[in-house]
């Protein structure tokens, strides 16, 4: 009779488990978040009630060795040492490499992933971004696994696609014609995705725009330094602002209030032809204040 080592059979079973079954042993289903886009919380359920149900086969074939055979069978490590024993692992391991076939992707369930979390605080800090990093930010994704190599791949099953990697390509269609038209693989300002965004009320990640946002502030909360370019008093700003909204209004076609206008960004366009630098920003300030004294009816002549 082998001697009866100092670790107990259920210690010395998990250890078999745990040597057995790799990766399986330590699948915990993830808990998705709903965030942006689609969402499908029970994508994992299948794999998880799947994963159980190995460790159960594996449990229950060896509980039924006798303590005997049990001793003879398994290292104290898990390894097998006799051919009933391998036979065992042999079986339950290939079980084992076929489960983690049936793994579905990271984002099958949504974007709302919790090992793939931006890091909100440190991209705020960068200047520029990639178009792949501004469409994984949107999302609330770190950049680095929605690299453009996996883009690419997603592109090439267009037709066939799941709800969630049909959403991210028409995401990343969406903002490449929009700040990429024409493929130059230019870097985007971050503040003006966001600005563009708030613009369009485009879904994104509950916390993008609070860490790439920052709102005007109120017209009755203006003073010279806030308007970036002005330095004189308030009736001078009420007149230069006016001067300006007249001129967008009647030779651009501007409309007030409207958040899509593209007057603005046109503004700004031809500012930066001339080498003048004239942020969007400065421009809707403008533009505010001089409309807000607009009278009722005014564009009904």
């Amino acid at each position: 009779m082998a001697e009866e080592p100092k670790l107990s059979r259920q210690d010395w079973t998990e250890s078999i488990i745990r040597r057995t079954l790799g990766n399986l042993k330590k699948w915990e289903e993830p808990n998705i978040r709903d965030t942006v886009g689609p969402y499908f919380p029970t994508v994992f359920r299948g794999v998880t009630e799947q994963a159980q149900g190995i460790v159960h086969d594996l449990s229950t074939a060896i509980s039924k060795l006798s303590g005997e055979d049990f001793l003879a069978c398994f290292e104290t490590n898990g390894a097998p040492k006799s051919d009933a024993a391998r036979q065992i692992v042999s079986t339950n391991a290939e079980k084992a490499r076929a489960w983690e076939k049936t793994i579905p992707i990271w984002f099958s369930g949504g974007f709302g992933h919790p090992d793939y979390v931006a890091d909100f605080e440190y991209w705020s800090k960068m200047a520029r971004l990639t178009l792949e990093e501004s469409v994984s930010l949107t999302l609330g994704v770190e950049p680095k696994h929605l690299p453009q190599s996996l883009l690419e791949k997603i592109k090439k099953l267009e037709d066939t696609l799941a709800p969630v990697p049909e959403y991210l390509l028409r995401r990343y269609e969406l903002l490449r014609r929009r700040f990429d038209p024409h493929n130059f693989k230019d870097n985007l300002d971050p503040k003006e995705l966001a600005e563009w965004i708030n613009d369009q009320k485009l879904e994104v990640h509950p916390d993008f725009l609070g860490y790439f946002y920052k709102p005007p502030k109120p017209i009755e909360q203006l003073d010279e330094v806030q308007t970036g370019v002005f330095t004189g008093d308030k009736r001078q700003l009420n007149s230069i602002s006016k001067l300006i909204a007249a001129m967008a209004i009647d030779a651009y076609g501007y409309v007030p209030g409207d958040a899509r206008s593209p007057i603005p960004k046109e503004i700004e366009d031809i500012a930066a032809r001339l080498g003048l630098n004239l942020g969007r920003d400065t421009i809707l300030t403008y533009l505010r204040i001089g409309t807000k004294d607009l009278p009722e009816g005014w564009n009904d002549q």
